[in-house]
């Protein structure tokens, strides 16, 4: 299987800027199985998700995973985009700004800090399935608010699951360590 155009214009922008590192990271592996592997990390992003990871490349030869998380932190379009810089670029009227700033001021000005507790109860009594945070939120913001008859909304499943993903999360992480950090331990 021959490698996308993609991932060959990369390998040959990585090879370019890390020169026989490059080369030595991936010596003695099938050309096909590495292609193979960065395609798999990195084939769901977008050009300019790729450029912005080859301009935020670190020092040493990244793995396809390592690629991965750079092109994860490149900006995407409308991202939390600050409406000042809207008015700014010419994208959006000041009118319309405080007009939606107004609205939201004036929606949560009736609510209770505390009314997305009830708001949450209500949901799961309706049969929405909550996440596992907002489960644990649930249950600790009644506990801290001395709300009568804490509802225990997390399962003895969530609990097991939570555990699990804790170790699993640490074992990474000792990997990560051990193999980054102290190779050879």
């Amino acid at each position: 299987m021959e490698p996308s155009n993609t991932i060959t214009e990369l390998f040959d922008k990585l090879l370019t800027r890390y020169g026989s590192a490059w080369r030595a990271k991936y010596a003695g592996i099938s050309p096909v199985a590495v292609a193979a592997d960065w395609t798999e990390q990195i084939g769901r992003f977008s050009r300019d998700d790729i450029a912005y990871a080859l301009d935020h490349l670190p020092e040493f030869v990244p793995t396809s995973h390592q690629f991965r998380e750079i092109c994860l932190r490149a900006p995407q379009e409308n991202e939390f985009e600050n409406p000042w810089e809207r008015i700014a670029a010419g994208r959006a009227s000041p009118e319309r700004v405080r007009t939606i700033i107004a609205d939201l001021r004036a929606g949560f000005a009736h609510r209770s800090p505390t009314q997305w507790i009830f708001d949450l109860e209500a949901r799961q009594a309706a049969g929405e399935k909550l996440s596992l945070f907002q489960k644990q939120c649930l249950v600790n913001a009644r506990r801290n608010l001395g709300l009568e008859g804490v509802v225990q909304v997390i399962t003895e499943e969530d609990a097991e699951r939570t555990k699990r993903l804790k170790a699993e999360t640490q074992r990474k992480v000792d990997t990560y360590i051990r193999d980054e950090y102290v190779p050879g331990l």
